[in-house]
């Protein structure tokens, strides 16, 4: 069974819904989930902390929603599975 699933991304509103599926696919079988964007690297500076920043608050707020739909009691079920909030 894999221990990783890697999610990659290109940011974008109709990829919320599936970064959400892939949240809870990793969280319901207790692996780790890695998100994965490139970004151009010859960006300016400013552009890439503001796509970073972006980016953060995006995901935050994602798994926010994620454990509102959490069932009651499934917070208690495995306290390791926390870590994939903290990535």
């Amino acid at each position: 069974m894999p221990r990783t699933i890697l999610f990659a991304t290109d940011l974008s509103a109709d990829n919320r819904a599936a970064f959400a599926r892939a949240l809870r696919l990793a969280y319901a079988q207790g692996v780790q989930l890695d998100v994965l964007h490139v970004l151009d690297p010859y960006l300016p500076r400013r552009v890439l902390l503001d796509v970073e920043s972006a980016v953060v608050e995006d995901i935050t707020s994602t798994l926010t929603d994620t454990r509102r739909l959490r069932p009651r009691g499934a917070e208690n079920a495995d306290p390791d599975r926390d870590r994939l909030a903290s990535r």
